[in-house]
């Protein structure tokens, strides 16, 4: 699995940390209650559309902080999307992103 991230208009590779991570929400691993992604710069293109498509059918992640990660409102309105679906996910950090008006009221 390689996942890549849009940056400046440039692709770089997804740390395999996020990778794991990732795998590890798509499975459900009973031992993944909360998740600090701060400052992992995620951003807007496939990194936070597969984190989002991996919380869509969680059932146990409770607390993910996604502070400091080049969020704009196109990823906003995405995630926004997925917390329609997931129930369990209690709390989320987006400090320090580019959330904008449109970004907040999707939320």
């Amino acid at each position: 699995l390689s996942l890549s991230v849009r940056v400046k208009n440039r692709f770089i590779k997804m740390s395999t940390r996020l990778q794991n991570l990732i795998e590890r929400l798509q499975r459900n691993d009973p031992t993944l209650l909360e998740l600090d992604l701060s400052g992992e710069w995620i951003g807007n293109g496939s990194g936070c559309k597969e984190l989002t498509r991996a919380l869509r059918d969680n059932a146990v992640l409770k607390k993910l902080n996604l502070t400091r990660n080049n969020i704009g409102v196109p990823a906003i309105v995405v995630l926004a999307e997925m917390l329609k679906v997931n129930t369990t996910l209690t709390e989320l950090f987006l400090h320090d992103n580019e959330i904008g008006v449109e970004g907040a009221v999707a939320l």
